[in-house]
């Protein structure tokens, strides 16, 4: 008989939402690992800091997506690695631009979201001509009106909103360019938890098969969200390596 395991996640589509068709990308991952382990997860929505100190408490049993940290990880303990998005320029298809360097974009217009982080290098390069602007569907509009250049983006997070908000301009634009950045997303418990260790060695074994088996690329495709992984130019890895170890990737989540 599958044992209830209770999961935390805020709502952070497409990564992790209650709606999980194309909106939830971590949290089929995860729940279907778990299943696989014989577990049944049962997953609840609430805001990030009361899903850590849940977790921390041991009221829930794990996060369902979270980045790593050293500081985290004195409370926390960390699954494998099972999915690895870039954060990757996004420019419309007919702009012939191309970088090797964050110093080639020099002299394009580069719009980003005021307050976001797209990795030290970035975030550091003050050379750079950058357009702060309120939110990512307005960095969308202006890329696609040609009044910015190009624009990084979280590529799950690019193409979903893409997907939801503009699908005429689909075909239009594209990512291209090496990654800026790379975000690894890792199932957590709590160092107190009894079980944690299990729940973790469980979930690792599962995740592996799935990884080997190439599942986690189908629910990438079940979820639309391939284009955030362009074989081409970004050279990114949808499917984390099996020796991969922890390490930093952002504190958001």
């Amino acid at each position: 008989m599958a044992e209830n395991i209770t999961l935390a996640q805020d709502p952070w589509p497409p990564i992790t939402s209650e709606n999980l068709e194309g909106e939830a990308l971590a949290t089929v991952i995860v729940s279907t690992a778990l299943r696989n382990a014989n577990y049944n997860p049962v997953v609840k929505t609430i805001p990030w800091k009361r899903a850590l100190f849940e977790v921390e408490t041991i009221k829930s049993d794990a996060i369902v997506a979270a980045y790593y940290n050293d500081k985290r990880a004195q409370i926390y303990d960390y699954s494998t690695p099972y999915l690895i998005t870039p954060v990757l320029f996004l420019k419309r298809k007919d702009a012939d631009i191309n970088f090797q360097s964050l110093k080639d974009l020099e002299g394009y217009r580069i719009g980003y979201v005021r307050g976001t982080s797209s990795g030290n290098e970035f975030d550091n390069a003050d050379y750079l001509n950058k357009v702060e602007l309120n939110n990512p569907s307005t960095v969308i509009q202006m890329l696609y009106n040609k009044r910015i250049d190009i624009a990084p983006f979280t590529s799950v997070v690019g193409t979903h909103l893409i997907n939801t908000e503009f699908p005429a301009w689909r075909q239009e634009l594209e990512y291209f360019g090496p990654p800026i950045q790379t975000l690894h997303y890792y199932l957590m418990v709590g160092k107190k938890h009894p079980k944690g260790l299990e729940i973790l060695t469980r979930f690792n074994t599962e995740v592996t098969k799935m990884i080997k088996a190439g599942t986690i690329r189908k629910i990438i495709e079940q979820n639309n969200l391939q284009d955030a992984f362009p074989e081409k130019g970004a050279k990114s890895r949808t499917e984390p390596e099996l020796d991969v170890p922890p390490g930093p990737a952002g504190d958001s989540s």
